[in-house]
């Protein structure tokens, strides 16, 4: 009788310990959902009217335009939202924009909607929403310029937890 004690309460011990080592096996597997605290999105992608056409393409890491324009006054111009729809306050971390232009006569300014400017450390807060204006303009210059001219850009902005 007591042999068969030891053997149950050994049987025990071995299914209780392989009941945990299961237990905390499927705990450390398991991949948790945080998109409801940390989600920032673009959306809403638009070319405004009046743009000369242009190549835009939304990558997972920012917006990359290429444009020719060919005469003085045109321009294209582009907006898309920036959406929080997380749990988290955000703030800008990082502004990278990387232009590569021919003879460097386009301008191009990357601002927010109402033309005020994007700076490290602004403040998106959830369920808010900022729109970015893009716009490559070819200026009015004095002398005239007999060529088309393009530019490519490349335009990120990242995001990190407020605290």
């Amino acid at each position: 009788m007591k042999l068969l004690k030891i053997v149950l309460v050994i049987v025990l011990f071995i299914g209780c310990c392989y009941g945990l080592y299961k237990f905390v096996s499927r705990i450390h597997n398991e991949k948790v959902d945080t998109s409801y605290m940390w989600n920032i999105k673009r959306e809403n992608i638009k070319i405004t009217e009046g743009s000369k056409e242009g190549k835009i393409e939304d990558k997972e890491d920012g917006i990359s335009l290429d444009v020719t324009l060919s005469k003085p006054k045109e321009y294209y111009e582009v907006t898309f939202d920036v959406v929080n729809k997380g749990t988290l306050t955000a703030f800008v971390s990082e502004i990278t924009k990387e232009i590569i232009s021919t003879d460097d006569i386009l301008k191009c300014q990357i601002t927010y909607w109402d033309n005020s400017e994007i700076k490290k450390g602004d403040i998106l807060s959830p369920s808010e929403k900022k729109t970015i204006k893009i716009r490559i303009e070819y200026p009015s210059t004095k002398t005239k310029i007999y060529k088309k001219l393009q530019l490519s850009l490349n335009f990120k902005i990242i995001y990190k937890a407020h605290k």
